[in-house]
């Protein structure tokens, strides 16, 4: 059977009808992977928008649907905030199994498009670091690995104000004898292209001999360092059983893999490029370990003129995210930084502010409004009729939970606006941009949900 026959084929306005009798009506396709197939769904009989996951037809995606099942509903067993898509359920007809997904907003890479490939801000890079190490120290602490982290499995959502994590199809845990190819070309960490090789050359040529497959690799990547590292764990007088033993315990990947690829991520946001095009990294660097230092430190001094543009003292925060970006992509797996200690690194602690930039690209569920009064002159926001006309229109968009005025600091002269559901903030963002007060243009804008909360808590 092609994978063509495999793909389930929905058309918009299509109903799916589960075995409980709940419906599913198909809005649009949002994207396909190796697996399954992701459309945009309205839950009829919960009066909500979801994302369905479809996967393919035949046994050999049974495996892709169970793991990633097992992670969420783990995850969601702990009862903590965890930056990952909710999982509302599953069902399965004759030909497919069905995940039934929240519904986030974008992927990274569309937020890169979004930010004409610029590099983020430094608060917007710290915002994703803290994010993404938050869902896999607790993924981490379950002894599972995503394995697959790239742009598209991680999207942003705006209820909640966070990136999350999804697409757990690739997923393992570090009990699991035979583990698969895993991670994407361009963030394979490089004990995966070992690996990969490995286990393409033993599904091609049914080749066993571990320590040939990976001398051969070795040499092929030609980094000294490396070998180095890697056998480091074998006796230096032992049998050759023991020294396949040590072999195939460094080839088998773990936790680490995930955090060389948010290494990579971070590369990628910051610089506003992909930071490894494909894998031929592997043949061009040599030897590899100093090679990788020095690309890291060479593409993030070509972006540093654009983070003085900010007009922010940023040279020591800048420093602090190389340290953190150089300590992801330690060579040897077992120093490489776990993200549970990244999640305490300087880069992390630092408080750092939203620029505007940010609060038009990250969509959120609080409004914030610029320029309507100048505290300066004596101006303040209470009391003033056109205001309370402006916020009663807020008020139309839907359901408001706070709304703050803001009299000192950076957001003087503000208004922000929590809604309770992040689609009325986008109508009232919307609604607003052209709103004069005053005989002032009313600057409308998204606000991070955190830093709304933290101004609350002051």
């Amino acid at each position: 059977m092609s994978l063509e026959s495999e793909r389930p084929k929905l058309e918009n306005g299509q109903k799916i009808f589960d075995p409980t009798g709940n419906v599913y009506e198909i809005i649009k396709k949002l994207g396909e992977g190796r697996c399954a197939v992701v459309y945009e769904a309205l839950d009829v009989t919960n009066k909500r928008h979801i994302a369905l996951k479809v996967y393919n037809s035949g046994l050999r995606y049974e495996g892709a649907f169970q793991r990633e099942i097992t992670v969420l509903e783990t995850l969601q067993s702990l009862n903590k905030k965890v930056c990952a898509v909710k999982l509302y359920g599953t069902f399965q007809t004759i030909h497919h199994h069905y995940v039934i997904l929240e519904l986030l907003e974008c992927n990274l890479r569309q937020i890169l498009f979004k930010n004409n490939k610029q590099g983020f801000s430094l608060w917007g890079v710290q915002k994703f670091a803290k994010d993404i190490f938050s869902g896999l120290a607790v993924l981490h602490s379950q002894r599972m690995v995503h394995a697959d982290l790239k742009p598209a499995n991680i999207h942003w959502c705006p209820q909640h104000g966070c990136y999350k994590l999804l697409d757990f199809g690739l997923s393992f845990h570090l009990t699991e004898e035979d583990i698969h190819q895993v991670q994407s070309m361009g963030y394979q960490a490089p004990e995966v292209y070992v690996w990969n090789r490995f286990k393409q050359q033993k599904l091609c040529n049914g080749c066993e001999d571990i320590g040939s497959c990976f001398q051969e690799t070795s040499d092929h990547i030609k980094g000294k360092s490396f070998r180095k590292s890697s056998l480091k764990k074998g006796k230096t007088k032992s049998t050759d059983n023991n020294q396949e033993e040590s072999k195939v315990t460094y080839l088998k990947p773990g936790l680490a893999i995930d955090v060389w690829s948010v290494g990579c991520l971070l590369m990628e946001i910051t610089t506003g490029r992909k930071f490894f095009k494909d894998n031929d990294f592997y043949h061009k660097l040599t030897p590899f370990e100093s090679n990788i230092h020095n690309m890291i430190d060479d593409q993030l001094a070509e972006v540093w003129d654009h983070y003085q543009r900010d007009g922010l003292e940023v040279a020591a925060c800048f420093e602090l995210l190389k340290d953190l970006i150089h300590k992801c992509f330690d060579m040897n797996p077992s120093q490489r930084l776990s993200s549970e200690a990244a999640l305490h690194h300087p880069f992390l602690q630092l408080q750092l502010e939203p620029l505007l930039t940010d609060c038009l690209i990250l969509t959120s569920k609080v409004l914030l409004l610029m320029n309507i009064a100048d505290p300066t002159n004596g101006e303040t926001t209470h009391q003033d009729k056109d205001v309370s006309e402006l916020l009663e229109e807020c008020n139309r968009r839907g359901p408001v939970l706070q709304t703050f005025l803001s009299l000192n600091g950076s957001l003087a002269g503000s208004v922000l606006i929590n809604y309770k559901y992040f689609q009325d903030c986008q109508r009232a963002v919307h609604k607003l941009r052209n709103y004069v007060i005053n005989g002032r243009n009313v600057i409308a804008a998204f606000y991070p949900l955190e830093m709304f909360e933290k101004l609350n808590r002051v």
